[in-house]
């Protein structure tokens, strides 16, 4: 069992130099996501909008004749 906890030390510890380098590749990944999310908030907005605006202008519609 320590032999396999020494092997995996060493391998974490020569990995450990990459770290950065995946650190920043992940730190990309992040905001090139969040522009993605920003370039299409709006057309999602709007989407929610007008399906909520329809819904809510059916149930209106139904209270309204029910009534």
């Amino acid at each position: 069992m320590e032999e396999d906890d020494g092997i995996v030390m060493a391998q974490w510890w020569k990995s450990r130099k990459h770290l950065p380098e995946a650190a920043q590749n992940l730190k990309r990944q992040a905001f090139a996501a969040v522009a993605r999310v920003q370039e299409e908030a709006p057309t999602v907005v709007a989407y929610y909008r007008e399906a909520e605006r329809r819904v809510l202008g059916r149930s209106k519609g139904r209270r309204g004749v029910e009534s």
